[in-house]
């Protein structure tokens, strides 16, 4: 895997360290701690919060790095443009003319700039369900009432609108009513997207919200902590994606007017050694 396609710089730092810095048999040739003072600094610290996701790196910092591993001058381009991609992203600030110069620059990976959009406000994709409901009106102060107002009516009206512009939503030529254009819709696993992570914690945000605001009636929370080998993470993740369809195919019904989420995590608790040394 190219180190360019990650969209997260926390993902090309992990991919080069593990690539560059581990031998074969998974010793380190490289600690953060030597890589610091390869790169001029007194300590790891810097170089640690980017490995944890924390910080980006700086313009000199990141030219230091390029320098170390040797990454070619085309890579280099697009993973400026990724940073300035994610900086934005982590200070809300909109990415489009960035994502749309990345999209030139590279024939290998192509982030769709629509569908950026649509994955990054939790809501978005809901709206596109709830637009299939018996009950649907797209008055937006419905839909924010409907949605227990976690949205402003200008969000639900700026919403409608790009899932009609992206063609997920279809206005009947007679009726002008709106409906679902296209059935179910599933992002990539395996690739790490601020957008994608935004929606994570929307949903995660909501969940969190329910356990005061619905009975248990309304709602189902279970956990497990287990003793797990992270060699069997490939299977696990398989596992639960499996699940996840077959609940969809058992439990999706078209005539109903409420919206359900169903939210899976698998994390680890306990610190494996799985970090970058510090």
């Amino acid at each position: 895997m190219k180190a360019y396609h990650f969209d997260q710089f926390k993902d090309f730092f992990e991919f080069q360290m593990h690539e560059k810095a581990t031998a074969r048999r998974g010793r380190k040739k490289t600690t953060l701690h030597q890589l610091a003072k390869k790169l001029g600094y007194n300590s790891a610290s810097s170089l640690s919060m980017i490995a944890k996701g924390d910080r980006l790196p700086s313009q000199s910092l990141l030219e230091g790095l390029f320098e170390e591993w040797n990454i070619t001058s085309g890579d280099r381009d697009r993973i400026r443009l990724q940073v300035e991609i994610e900086k934005r992203n982590r200070n809300g600030k909109n990415p489009i003319q960035l994502i749309a110069k990345l999209n030139q620059l590279t024939p290998y990976h192509k982030i769709n700039i629509n569908q950026h959009l649509l994955i990054r406000d939790w809501y978005v994709l809901i709206i596109k369900i709830l637009a299939g409901c018996p009950q649907f009106s797209e008055d937006p102060h419905v839909i924010s009432q409907k949605l227990r107002k976690k949205i402003t009516p200008l969000q639900a009206k700026k919403a409608l609108e790009l899932l009609v512009e992206t063609g997920l939503l279809k206005k009947d030529p007679v009726t002008s009513k709106i409906s679902p254009a296209i059935g179910h819709i599933e992002t990539s696993h395996e690739i790490s997207d601020e957008a994608i992570r935004e929606n994570h914690k929307g949903m995660i945000k909501r969940a969190y919200e329910a356990i005061e605001e619905q009975s248990i009636k309304q709602r189902h929370y279970n956990s497990l902590s287990v003793q797990f080998d992270m060699k069997r993470m490939p299977q696990a993740k398989q596992k639960i994606l499996d699940f996840v369809k077959q609940f969809n195919e058992e439990f999706n019904a078209e005539d109903a007017n409420q919206i359900y989420q169903l939210n899976v995590q698998l994390f680890e608790h306990s610190n494996g050694g799985t970090n970058h040394d510090v």
